[in-house]
């Protein structure tokens, strides 16, 4: 993703041709990994993984041995997450990932674990 400093650009036309570019390139994606990935680790890294790429979400154990994630971010930075998911930490054995497409919410900030 590219970074600019807002508050240098002088042109209100600028601004809002790089917030609507913005806006239309970052996606979210609920991801269901199926797997040995519950009691592994798992979450703690997929938040580490998240942080560093400055995904926007959350991910959480399901009742029926799977775990959820929210993710929301650039469309290359997803890409790129999803990779890392599919290798996992050590320990794991990540055998599905089920990706599902969602409206964006503008109002979700950081990434966290949901118990």
């Amino acid at each position: 993703m590219i970074y600019f400093n807002l508050p240098r650009l002088r042109s209100r036309l600028i601004r809002k041709i790089w917030i609507d570019w913005h806006v239309r390139t970052v996606k979210a994606l609920y991801i269901f990994i199926s797997g040995r990935v519950q009691g592994v680790g798992f979450r703690w890294f997929v938040e580490r993984q998240a942080v560093e790429r400055g995904v926007d979400g959350y991910v959480r154990n399901l009742a029926d041995g799977r775990v959820e994630v929210l993710a929301q971010a650039d469309d290359m930075v997803l890409e790129a997450f999803c990779e890392t998911l599919r290798q996992g930490p050590p320990f794991s054995r990540p055998e599905e990932l089920s990706l599902k497409k969602v409206p964006i919410n503008p109002e979700l900030r950081g990434f966290h674990i949901r118990f």
